[in-house]
């Protein structure tokens, strides 16, 4: 027991992002991508290794579709 919650705490203690960036958020995906190197968390190189999905922007009427499909794979 004490492994797995060993594990699951350093698990937690650095998770994999997943960063999507919407058109138009590039100073606040710099700003994203510096935290993130600031606390040394992973980034994930698909949605499948993702732990955490941060979405950088607003979406202008209704969010793309490659949104979804993002969301969804994870």
């Amino acid at each position: 027991m004490e492994l797995r919650s060993a594990l699951r705490q350093a698990a937690l203690a650095r998770p994999a992002v997943l960063t999507a960036v919407l058109p138009g958020a590039t100073r606040a995906r710099l700003a994203v991508e510096r935290e993130l190197g600031d606390r040394r968390w992973p980034h994930a190189p698909s949605p499948a290794a993702a732990d955490l999905l941060v979405l950088v922007g607003s979406p202008r009427e209704e969010a793309p579709a490659w949104l979804d499909g993002t969301w969804t794979a994870l």
